[in-house]
């Protein structure tokens, strides 16, 4: 069973989505501490053909304090806000595979829990872009939160039984491969492939924003299925780790590098 651990971010890019279809079960890392400069209380948008920051608002947000024991500021306003913004900025967009209406109801219902209205949010995008898989909170998994970054996200994986944990490619210098292989794990990266689509509104093409554009600038369905499965497991590090050889080629059939 594959296994990725990522900290939720607020209507993530599109890497962040293949990471997602890349796994058989993903762990929301909600117990490490928030970024406040970060991707979790915000995420880039085209505005006037530019990439722009949309924040959702956080109450006294610290990088000392973990992810989850933040809450939404005045989250009957900043909700409702958000909401609009995001809809606002769309309005001439084609919208094919229905974003808007998954909105109006991702936002029907009011949280002041952060971790809770992001998980819905990641919940609703991958719906969007036909993807489903089961998710974990890393609080929920009894695994404490002790020794390096390294040592937890192996204790993670592990206590779901996986057997390969997959991380996005730039994470390729965070990790070791030997002592993943040591503690019966694969280990391999995403990579993936970012292709132009129909964007309203820019000119030149504007990359790295929310999949929220891509979604709504889709012309149809099989663009989204495209851009989603743009993506194939870079599985080097562990063959290099186990004195394998090194092997590069075209993807094998269930999608991943081999």
């Amino acid at each position: 069973m594959k296994v990725a651990v990522m900290q939720p971010y607020l209507f993530p890019y599109l890497g962040y989505v293949h990471l997602l279809d890349a796994v058989d079960h993903f762990v929301v890392l909600d117990d490490v501490n928030h970024i406040k400069r970060g991707w979790v209380s915000r995420n880039r948008f085209l505005v006037d053909g530019e990439a722009r920051f949309v924040t959702l608002p956080v109450e006294r947000a610290s990088q000392n304090r973990r992810i989850n024991e933040h809450r939404i500021f005045e989250p009957e306003r900043s909700l409702p806000d958000l909401h609009r913004r995001i809809v606002d900025l769309h309005r001439h967009h084609p919208d094919i595979v229905g974003t808007r209406g998954a909105l109006d109801e991702l936002f029907a219902e009011t949280t002041d829990d952060l971790v809770t209205f992001l998980v819905r949010s990641l919940r609703c995008i991958s719906s969007l872009c036909g993807v489903e898989v089961p998710m974990s909170l890393a609080s929920t998994l009894d695994v404490p939160r002790r020794g390096t970054a390294q040592e937890r996200i192996i204790e993670l994986a592990s206590r779901l039984g996986a057997t390969e944990y997959v991380n996005l490619s730039g994470g390729r210098d965070l990790y070791d491969p030997a002592a993943f292989a040591e503690a019966g794990l694969a280990l391999s990266f995403v990579d993936s492939r970012f292709d132009e689509y129909p964007q309203l509104g820019a000119d030149p093409f504007v990359p790295g924003l929310s999949v929220l554009d891509l979604l709504f600038n889709a012309p149809d369905r099989s663009t989204v299925e495209g851009q989603v499965g743009a993506h194939a497991l870079d599985r080097r590090a562990l063959e290099a780790a186990a004195g394998w050889p090194t092997r590069t080629g075209e993807p094998a059939k269930s999608g991943e590098w081999s």
